[in-house]
């Protein structure tokens, strides 16, 4: 990210900067963030986290699908 960040401020002589506030969570967290924050429906059903790129549910077959939990 500091690289990206040093890159593009390089590239279009400006001050700018990528904030990536979840990078360092893990999937478990975010759904946690999220039920906190009564979003999880928004969560499960228009977000992408299936390997296989199905929203939703996702495939069910791919490791980040079985790591989903259930709701």
């Amino acid at each position: 990210m500091k690289a990206l960040n040093h890159a593009v401020s390089l590239g279009m002589a400006k001050d700018i900067r990528f904030e990536t506030p979840l990078m360092w969570i893990d999937k478990a967290e975010t759904w946690a963030l999220a039920d906190y924050y009564g979003k999880l429906d928004l969560v499960r059903n228009e977000t992408l986290t299936c390997y296989n790129g199905i929203k939703g549910d996702g495939c069910g077959h791919c490791a980040a699908c079985n790591y989903a939990p259930t709701v």
